[in-house]
Formats: C-alpha cells, sequence, structure tokens
C-alpha cells in the first residue's frame, strides 16, 4: 500500500517514512503544504499522515483542498497543538483519526493499520486472482493455500499488478508507482523484479513403483536428457529421465526468458549442458534435503546416452522408480529416477513415513540456487587470431628474437571463443597484473547456439 506523509520537520518525516517502509508500505513525503495537496489530488494513496503545522498551506487548508476528489482517502492528522479544540476542528475538516506530537510510534503503526482496514471496501484490502490472494494490510500473500515470502518491492509489484489485472500496465507506470521515480528507458529494474516473481518450477511425487530395469528403459521417450548421480553411503548409481520437451524451457527460464519450448526440436549444445548439469545438482540436493533423515548424499555424476545407460544395471534387476510431475509457467512434463536394489529399501521406507516428497524452500530460494549454479559453470575462454597464411620463406629459419609479421593490422580486434564457438570481437589488455581481453561487440551465432542464449551469458 502507498503512504503519503505530509510533514515539514524532515527529521520527523524520514523517521516515520522509515518505519512505515520497514513495514513494506510504499512511502512519499512532502515538506510543505502545497507540494502535498498537489501530490495527494493527483496521485492515488491509501492513506494521508497530515501534520497540521505546514509552510505554504497549512493542514486544515490541505484537507478540504483534498477531500472533494477523495472523499475516501483515510487522514491521519499529526498535531502538537494542545488543544481539545483543534482536534475537533481537524476532525469536522475531513481527518478520520489524529495522534498528538510527541507520539509513540507503535501507537502510530496501529493507527495505521485501524485506518487502512476500515478506510476502504474490503474488497481493496483482500486481493483475489485465481488461487492468488493477498492481504494488504497484513502484508501476507498465498497462492493455492501456501504461504509466499516477499521483499517490499515484489509485494509493491505484485499489489500493483493485481489492482490492475485485465489493464494494460507499462513499464513507465510500474516505475513511477511502486519505486516512484521517473522512467528509465534504459533501466531493466522491472523485467528483474518480474522474474522474481515468477515460480521457477514446482516438483510433485505422482508415483513410485517397484519395475526392473528394462522396464524402467522402456519408458524413457526417444527425446530425453539422461543422466546419473551417485547415492552414498550406498555407493549406488541412479539414473534421473527428464522429458527434453522440459530441458528448453527450464534452461529459457534460467536466462530470463518465461519457459518456452524451442519450435524446433535440437541437440542441446555445450553452454546449455552447462546449465542443465546445475539444474541436475539442484534437483539431487532438493532429494537430500526431502529425505534428509537417511543420512544419504545425492551427487550429480554424469550426463549419458541411451547406450550408456542400458550398460548401467543389468535388465532384470529390480529398481525403485519415482516419477515427478514438473510444473512451469509455460509447460509441465515428467521426471523419473530410478534407484538400484542396494538404495530401494531405506527410500521405501522413508516413503511410507512421511507419505511423499515435499519441499522444503520456497520457489525464490529455488531459482537462486540454480541460476548460481548455472552461471558458476566454468567454460574455456580463449583470445585469439584467426588462422591466417603465410609464405613459406616467412617460415623458414626462425630463430629466438625474431619478429614474425602478420598481414593482420595491430588494430585489428582478435576472436574471444566461449567453448570452442567465436562469441565476440576483443582486444587483448591488461588489468593490473593479469592479462585480460576487451570485448568490442558481440558476434552473429551460429545455428547451433541461439543468439539469445549467447547473449544471455555473456
Amino acid at each position: 500500500m502507498r503512504i503519503l506523509v505530509i510533514e515539514d520537520d524532515s527529521a520527523l518525516a524520514s523517521y516515520v517514512r522509515k518505519g512505515l517502509e520497514a513495514e513494506h508500505y510504499a512511502v512519499d513525503v512532502a515538506l510543505d503544504g502545497e507540494q502535498g495537496a498537489l501530490m495527494a489530488t493527483d496521485l492515488d494513496y491509501d492513506l494521508l499522515i497530515l501534520d497540521l503545522n505546514l509552510p505554504r498551506l497549512d493542514g486544515i487548508s490541505v484537507l478540504r483542498s483534498v477531500r472533494p476528489s477523495k472523499p475516501q482517502l483515510p487522514v491521519l492528522v499529526l498535531t502538537a497543538r494542545p488543544r481539545v479544540e483543534d482536534r475537533i476542528h481537524a476532525l469536522d475538516s475531513g481527518a478520520d483519526d489524529c495522534v498528538n506530537k510527541p507520539f509513540s510510534y507503535s501507537e502510530l503503526s496501529a493507527r495505521v493499520r485501524a485506518l487502512l482496514r476500515r478506510g476502504r471496501p474490503s474488497v481493496e484490502s483482500s486481493l483475489q486472482i485465481a488461487d492468488l490472494q493477498m492481504d494488504r494490510v497484513e502484508r501476507k500473500v498465498q497462492r493455492a493455500g501456501r504461504s509466499i515470502e516477499l521483499t517490499a518491492k515484489e509485494f509493491a509489484l505484485l499489489e500493483y499488478l493485481m489492482r490492475n489485472a485485465g489493464r494494460r500496465i507499462t513499464r513507465s507506470m510500474i516505475i513511477e508507482h511502486v519505486w516512484n521515480i521517473s522512467f528509465d528507458t534504459c533501466t531493466n529494474v522491472v523485467d528483474v523484479y518480474i522474474n522474481y516473481l515468477r515460480v521457477v518450477f514446482e516438483v510433485n511425487l505422482v508415483s513410485v513403483e517397484q519395475l526392473t530395469f528394462q522396464e524402467f528403459l522402456h519408458r524413457i521417450p526417444d527425446l530425453a536428457y539422461l543422466a546419473t548421480f551417485q547415492v552414498n553411503p550406498m555407493a549406488a548409481t541412479a539414473a534421473l529421465d527428464l522429458e527434453l520437451s522440459l530441458v528448453f524451457p527450464i534452461i529459457d527460464l534460467l536466462l530470463g526468458g518465461v519457459g518456452r519450448m524451442n519450435d524446433q526440436e535440437r541437440e542441446i549444445t555445450e553452454i546449455e549442458e552447462g546449465i542443465m548439469e546445475g539444474v541436475v545438482r539442484i534437483l539431487c540436493g532438493e532429494l537430500q534435503t526431502a529425505w534428509s533423515s537417511l543420512g544419504s548424499t545425492y551427487e550429480f555424476d554424469e550426463r549419458l546416452q541411451p547406450s550408456q545407460l542400458q550398460r548401467l544395471m543389468p535388465p532384470g534387476d529390480k529398481t525403485l522408480c519415482l516419477s515427478f510431475e514438473i510444473h512451469m509457467p509455460e509447460s509441465q512434463g515428467v521426471m523419473n529416477v530410478a534407484f538400484p536394489a542396494v538404495a530401494s529399501n531405506a527410500l521405501l521406507r522413508r516413503l511410507d513415513q512421511d507419505g511423499g516428497y515435499s519441499r522444503h524452500r520456497g520457489p525464490s530460494a529455488v531459482r537462486e540456487r540454480m541460476t548460481a549454479h548455472a552461471l558458476d559453470f566454468p567454460f574455456e575462454f580463449s583470445l585469439a587470431m584467426p588462422s591466417t597464411k603465410l609464405p613459406v620463406r616467412a617460415l623458414l629459419d626462425l630463430a629466438p628474437g625474431e619478429i614474425l609479421a602478420f598481414p593482420r593490422r595491430a588494430a585489428s580486434p582478435l576472436d574471444g571463443n566461449v567453448a570452442g564457438r567465436t562469441l565476440y570481437e576483443a582486444f587483448p589488455m591488461r588489468a593490473g597484473s593479469r592479462r585480460a581481453s576487451g570485448i568490442s561487440r558481440l558476434l552473429p551465432t551460429s545455428p547451433q547456439l541461439p543468439s539469445e542464449d549467447a547473449q544471455d551469458i555473456s
């Protein structure tokens, strides 16, 4: 919710503002009555905190100028005037409540909450869209009955979007309302916070079965991401199968997209494979957290081809197959995990005790860890001059100390190669005692590596 404080004492105004912002309100401050009246009339506020002794325009005059256009706006008056008549005059002029100076902030905060509860119809204090609910007074958000923790800015952004559901909202409107600054076309702060509000994906255990390993292999679709991980201290190797229809949306989401599937079926690039390794490590961490009482660890091993997976276990061996349903903003699919017999009994006992798998972390924490793994994955970077041809006579009788001149200008850029692909033009530089490269421009990428992915990892 957004609150306007009109107070000429800058120290007191700052004190009130900091206290309200700590409670996740969006707060604007005006230091004189004329500016405050203009802001209260032209902008949309949920509450007005008004001092009576103001320069340029006193508090009573502010009240009288605001009330005709904002009859429902709750107004809390701050006054140092000791007379009862002054407080009565403020209430008769349109104030909803009065607080005498000096005051306790806890009392001020309680009066703010009380005014917000009764100042607008209940539909305004409680917002709901589908299964998403927001209590604007208590600052609580729930989806499908589950609480969601949001920062102050995330809450303010979600509140603004919910209040304007169905309307066309521009970046400038969001910037000016939520951040209270003039719109800068160079900022991507809105896009960043919109991504924070997205749920990366939700994982739900849907079935637990005992299968032979051959039966598990038959379940794997033609296009799948296959990997193994180690289950310790059992020293067992488990197999993971993730539908390829989920792999590309996951990568797209982690690189700042909306989780869309690519139009064309293709192989995973080396860069995308590194990102998926981080994703599988996170999934292993989720399993380890869910079944922490077993004292077992789950560590990513390697990605496999289908032919390699078939040699992982004897076909007739019994495995414990867990099927997980993964939901994302624009896609969904299934992930299967096969545990060998040596690890099955302990897992079955645990599943029987707690009824399945449950996540212990919120979606924002999962996203942060996934992004950290993806961004920390190392790729080889080399700065090299494109290959060139020289006559044999230039190569004969070369000796240490001699200079071999190339048919390229010294000011020409070199190739910046990432994972064996040329992505940049760059110049060799020095950064203190280290070698460095100065990137001059991003090069168009080959069809094997979509340009949007290349731009994101840059």
